[in-house]
């Protein structure tokens, strides 16, 4: 009966507050960055996890909270979906496809900053390729 119970307990325990201790733990070891033309995530936890994205890549800003909060750059996908649909981590602190800033401070002013520079990539990548000649542009003669 011991030897059952006793992983029985650990799992149970992780599940009430053991999952909090871990999200701290992540947390304090999290990085992110915003640069003029990328989203960058930084975890050292367990292993060394990156995860980016280009400004102009961004599909949507997905936001959680007032002054401290979250932001999606991408759907947020439901922790619990149907059969064969994409879900998230229960964490807010998992590295994976969609990049996410996790319990950060001005919330509010980090959307803004990232929305100001997506819209410059924007504008910068569509009049670079206005200009630009394509595959089948053929030089002008004089």
């Amino acid at each position: 009966m011991t030897l059952w119970g006793i992983p029985f307990l650990i799992i149970g325990n992780y599940m009430v507050w053991g999952r909090f201790v871990v999200d701290a733990w992540l947390k304090r070891r999290t990085y992110y960055a915003v640069t003029n033309r990328r989203i960058l995530v930084l975890q050292e936890g367990w292993s060394r996890k990156t995860n980016w994205i280009y400004l102009e890549a961004i599909p949507t800003i997905e936001r959680e909270g007032t002054t401290r909060g979250t932001l999606w750059f991408g759907k947020k996908y439901p922790v619990i979906a149907g059969r064969g649909q994409k879900t998230r981590n229960m964490s807010r602190f998992t590295v994976a496809d969609t990049p996410v800033f996790a319990d950060i401070d001005d919330v509010d002013g980090i959307q803004r900053l990232v929305q100001e520079l997506r819209e410059n990539a924007r504008k910068e990548s569509n009049s670079a390729n206005w200009n630009a000649p394509g595959p089948l542009s053929y030089p002008q003669q004089r």
